[in-house]
């Protein structure tokens, strides 16, 4: 009778408990680069008597836990795997910091003594995020437009992992995919990503809202961290400041943070509302925009 036959039988002649049991396994999918983590795989023995628990990232071990050695827990080297073996101990293991080579699939695997053998094992695989150091900017705004005139801009977001994902907004409301054009993603050296997304549409009477247009472009990655960048208006919504003179007027305002667990990143640069000048202006020569 070969081994998976005896646990069979001995299955079905307890009721279907061969003893040893995987109670949960703990993984966080998502961490922020340079945190430390816990990876918890927990076990009910029952009748069992634990023989040992490895864990494993993409198939290669990283830690053994066997009771009747001295000492029980054993590390062995893995790039981006920082164990901390006076901390972990049976199925719970600490990583007392993290970086981008931690990133992986992680298995626990226990086995128990004779006469069951019997063997449980699962995994879940761990994401590292890295969140942009600045807010996504957007380029290639021109202090003025006329009616027909053609906005072509880009939005671009700081280097992050994984890719940030970049949405255009019109006056509040979502731009249409057709004009929107991506780019291809910028791979960096420290093996950050940036994205690029650019915005071409024709101005018509009807974009208008107080004399101008509202552009904005947000950046998101995972589901729960959020923030806002600053707002940069140039517009005439602000006739005293819009004159040949003072052709455009730029107003920053701080943005704000809101980080919550696992993370979520969505960051926006807001509100870039674009000047509009009639025939009874002089149009002044194009000038950059002020950082």
């Amino acid at each position: 009778m070969n081994r998976t036959s005896i646990l069979f039988f001995l299955a079905m002649a307890s009721g279907g408990c061969v003893g040893l049991r995987m109670l949960s396994l703990d993984v966080p999918i998502a961490v922020m680069k340079g945190e430390p983590i816990w990876l918890n795989c927990t076990l009910d023995l029952e009748s069992d008597e634990l023989y040992s628990v490895k864990w494993y990232r993409n198939d290669v071990k990283f830690y053994r836990y066997l009771p009747r050695d001295n000492p029980a827990g054993q590390r062995y080297d893995l790039p981006g795997v920082y164990l901390d073996l006076e901390h972990s101990v049976q199925g719970n293991v600490y990583l007392r910091e993290t970086d981008l080579n931690t990133e992986g699939l992680y298995r626990c695997e226990a086995s128990a003594e004779s006469p069951t053998f019997q063997t449980v094992e699962g995994e879940k695989m761990i994401k590292v995020y890295v969140l942009p150091q600045e807010n996504p900017t957007i380029l290639g705004s021109k202090p003025r437009y006329k009616v027909g005139d053609y906005v072509n801009v880009t939005c671009r977001s700081g280097p992050s992992r994984t890719t940030a994902s970049l949405q255009w907004y019109i006056n509040g409301k979502e731009a249409d995919p057709h004009i929107e054009r991506p780019y291809p993603t910028e791979d960096h050296q420290s093996g950050l990503m940036t994205s690029s997304m650019g915005l071409l549409f024709s101005v018509k009477s009807s974009d208008l809202t107080q004399g101008a247009i509202t552009l904005r472009c947000t950046a998101t990655l995972s589901q729960t961290y959020s923030t806002t960048s600053e707002e940069l208006v140039v517009g005439d919504r602000y006739p005293d400041m819009s004159s040949p003179s003072n052709p455009f007027t730029a107003v920053a305002r701080d943005g704000t943070r809101d980080h919550r667990w696992p993370i979520h990143y969505k960051t926006e640069t807001c509100c870039c509302p674009l000047v509009f000048q009639t025939n009874l202006i002089p149009i002044p020569e194009r000038a950059e925009l002020p950082h």
